[in-house]
């Protein structure tokens, strides 16, 4: 393999991880993961009123479930893809070395890699766990070539572009979809490694897994129109938030009536 181009790990050799109860902590500190962080921004996906809808749906058209079933299972079905992506992201923590293909998820991976990365870029790191002042998280893949820094993501989801209404305050304004809350997933990301380690990521993509196949996705540039806005309006915004000061939404509107 290629000598890496940077040595990223080492900027955060304090960092510890408890995946039993998914827990970061740096000494007696505990971390706010990113994924927790960015639940800010969405809101929670409301079962038993979802459940009741469309339970007068489907009456109407003579299927009568039952609220409860639908409830059950969508739990039943979000076990299952947690599981699913559990499994898929653990293989390709693993890559380029594997003994075995068991699925289309797990090909996909392999693929992608012999498409992608062999020969054409460095592996820099699989799952990286890092932090800054606070905000930590875990990326999946990171490699660089003659420009830079690449930071991508790993997704088992189906869908990208489905939506449950908006996202909430400063990104209001974007549907409350997979794409861009994976897209500000990775911005995050990208923000914690340039303060933390002054290394920039040039690249950040979603990896799309799935049993036919993969597509590699561009995070949504006007997420990340949005996303620099509020780093320049505040450079330390994200730590601002997270220990409980202004909203990033109050943030912007303070800077706005200041002439930014």
């Amino acid at each position: 393999m290629t000598n890496r181009r940077y040595n990223l790990e080492s900027f955060f050799t304090d960092l510890q991880f408890e995946e039993e109860r998914h827990l970061y902590n740096v000494g007696e500190e505990v971390l706010t993961s990113t994924t927790t962080f960015l639940r800010n921004y969405s809101k929670p996906f409301d079962t038993g009123m979802m459940s009741k809808l469309v339970d007068k749906k489907n009456k109407k058209a003579g299927i009568d479930l039952g609220a409860d079933y639908y409830k059950r299972y969508w739990n039943y079905y979000g076990a299952e893809k947690r599981a699913l992506g559990t499994r898929v992201h653990f293989f390709a923590e693993q890559m380029p070395n594997f003994t075995e293909v068991k699925d289309g998820y797990e090909q996909s991976v392999v693929s992608f890699y012999k498409d992608i990365i062999e020969g054409k870029e460095v592996l820099e790191n699989n799952e990286l766990r890092c932090y800054y002042k606070g905000i930590c998280g875990t990326m999946d893949l990171v490699t660089s070539d003659e420009r830079g820094l690449i930071i991508r993501d790993y997704k088992t989801s189906k869908q990208l572009d489905d939506s449950f209404g908006k996202m909430l305050a400063p990104f209001k304004m974007f549907k409350d979809s997979n794409w861009n809350k994976y897209s500000l997933q990775l911005l995050v990301y990208a923000y914690i490694v340039e303060k933390a380690t002054g290394v920039k990521a040039y690249k950040l993509e979603i990896v799309k897994l799935a049993e036919d196949g993969y597509k590699v996705v561009p995070i949504n540039p006007d997420m990340k129109i949005v996303f620099d806005y509020l780093v320049f309006c505040d450079k330390d915004f994200i730590y601002n938030i997270n220990r409980g000061g202004e909203t990033a939404f109050e943030l912007l509107q303070n800077e706005l009536k200041k002439g930014l």
